[in-house]
């Protein structure tokens, strides 16, 4: 028994916990467990609050060695030391058991928020499960990094003065430390998750079959073979509403079955290739000579949202050409990673290849020219325009759906904002040209000019609001008012803030629409924002909401 305690104690070196450390860390692992913008399950929120222990402890750490230099003795007499580590373990506790039941109702008042039902409690013990799991990982990597640097030290120290050892085995540390993570870990985890993902991409979805439609890519009149499409290639071809379902929504016999032109990530070896496969497609299918043609980048597998797309269809009667190529297997939030330079430069040269034919055709017979794109679709969108000039001059409407933070020139137009608007709703030269819009009743179109840029974006929305700087900065949206279905208990914690919004990132469509990353219910709207066919009435505005609306139940 006494080897197992002493065995515990060399791997878990509790009695060797720095108390600086551990009431930083005590008061990080708190801060965790407060309020975000979406609804945390208990493990997650266990995994947070471990991390953020050990983040606090190291903290703390750098606190105590400041203190050191400094000549504040902070050290503890060892015939003190037990009864102090009982009275703050006591305390500790303390603080965790309220902080547990206080996380139970901040939990239930975002669900309230985001319109998700409450929960009779909230599992504590998973939450400390979690906690202790997470912070003692996070600790021992944390003391093998501490351990590798100290050797390093040790052997510089043989060939160069002690003082200048310490600034050379920290460079040398972080080096290496970087050259890990960039290069082993982050090509292994790309490597990997590419193979995973791909043999994905390789499935058909139930119900989805080859389209006997000349008008879809992948049929057998395509330059596009159906097996090179990717499995949400398949799927957006195969699915949407037939020219039966239009004309008994529009009660017409001029509707037109919808052009749906896709190319794959295996369809052509470069991105100049697909791009170039994609304009034959539109030329074989006649696309130039419909009303609208969408210029689309999907999400990171490929992805385009069924909501969005089929509006628009069924808003204009099928007289309509959605084009898009995929540039990724992987997830959006594994592709925010490893894959955004592919996004933006899909992107980028689809819509220059398509541009270049449409310029060069009469203003008064060709279609109108969208963009459009989600989440990281949006941002590949928009790495095709410099910025507000560019985007008026070259489409006749554009739609970005909750872009990430990183995009531009959302960017710019969220920095130069008209002074006393919100980050979380920016307005741009008083809504002259660029919009954002967070729900259909704020899609006013009074004073928007012609051509209309249109960003979707929600106050609870993550990937909107994650950024790096969260680590060390408070950003303008959690100093201003908070939106609708955004708490005000929401507080910034250096680097806790980072790492709740980074796992919000993970369940931000685990919300209903309206809140986090949903925003099907508001497509219909933005459509018709851009502008409608002539015979479009508010009767039939609504029939189309009701018709999306009944796609997520």
């Amino acid at each position: 028994m006494r080897h197992t305690r002493q065995w515990l104690r060399s791997v878990l070196g509790f009695y060797k916990l720095d108390p600086t450390g551990f009431i930083v860390g005590v008061a990080f692992y708190c801060f965790a467990l407060t309020p975000s913008l979406i609804p945390r399950t208990a493990f997650l929120t266990g995994m947070i609050a471990g991390i953020s222990f050990a983040v606090g402890y190291g903290v703390g750490i750098l606190i105590e060695l400041a203190l050191s230099k400094a000549g504040i003795p902070t050290y503890i007499p060892k015939r003190y030391r037990h009864r102090f580590w009982l009275l703050l373990a006591v305390v500790a506790v303390t603080i965790w058991l309220a902080f547990g039941f206080m996380a139970a109702g901040w939990q239930n008042e975002v669900r309230k928020l985001v319109g998700r039902p409450t929960l009779e409690g909230f599992d504590l013990l998973t939450i400390w499960f979690w906690a202790l799991v997470s912070g003692t990982i996070s600790l021992l990597l944390a003391r093998g990094v501490g351990r590798g640097h100290r050797w390093i030290r040790r052997q510089i120290n043989r060939v160069i003065p002690r003082r200048v050892s310490v600034l050379f085995s920290l460079a040398i540390t972080v080096t290496l430390g970087l050259l890990l993570l960039n290069g082993v870990l982050f090509h292994g985890f790309r490597t990997v998750s590419n193979n995973i993902f791909r043999a994905a991409d390789g499935r058909t979805d139930n119900g989805v079959s080859q389209p006997a439609s000349s008008f879809r890519s992948g049929s057998k009149a395509s330059y596009v073979a159906w097996k090179s499409l990717g499995r949400q290639g398949r799927t957006f071809v195969g699915s949407g509403p037939s020219e039966k379902d239009l004309a008994k929504f529009r009660s017409a016999d001029t509707v037109k079955m919808p052009i749906r032109i896709y190319v794959g990530a295996d369809s052509a070896v470069t991105t100049k290739e697909r791009a170039k496969l994609a304009v034959r497609e539109l030329k074989r299918t006649g696309a130039f000579e419909r009303k609208v043609l969408v210029v689309a980048t999907p999400t990171g597998t490929g992805w385009l949202e069924p909501e969005a797309v089929d509006s628009l269809e069924y808003m204009w009667g099928g007289d309509t050409a959605i084009v898009a190529t995929q540039y990724s297997y992987l997830p959006s939030w594994i592709s925010f990673l490893v894959d955004q330079e592919n996004a933006a430069d899909t992107g980028r040269t689809l819509f220059e290849e398509i541009y270049n034919v449409w310029s060069q055709l009469p203003a008064d017979q060709r279609p109108q020219l969208y963009a459009y794109g989600l989440s990281l679709g949006s941002f590949g969108s928009q790495a095709a325009f410099s910025g507000e000039s560019d985007l008026a001059n070259r489409v006749d409407g554009a739609i970005f759906v909750g872009s990430p933070n990183f995009s531009e020139p959302w960017r710019y137009f969220t920095d130069n904002r008209d002074s006393g608007s919100r980050e979380i709703l920016p307005v741009y030269k008083g809504g002259r040209t660029v919009r954002f819009a967070a729900t259909a009743t704020g899609l006013q179109t009074d004073g928007w000019q012609q051509p209309r840029i249109l960003y979707l974006q929600h106050a609870s929305d993550p990937v909107v609001l994650w950024g790096y700087n969260l680590i060390w900065h408070q950003p303008d949206w959690l100093k201003e008012p908070r939106g609708s279905d955004v708490t005000t208990r929401i507080r910034w914690y250096p680097f806790v803030t980072f790492l709740q919004v980074t796992i919000d990132q993970v369940l931000a469509l685990d919300v209903p629409s309206g809140h986090g990353h949903d925003y099907s219910a508001t497509m219909p709207d933005a459509w018709a924002a851009l502008g409608t066919p002539s015979d479009w009435t508010p009767a039939k505005a609504t029939e189309l909401r009701s018709l999306i609306s009944s796609y997520n139940k």
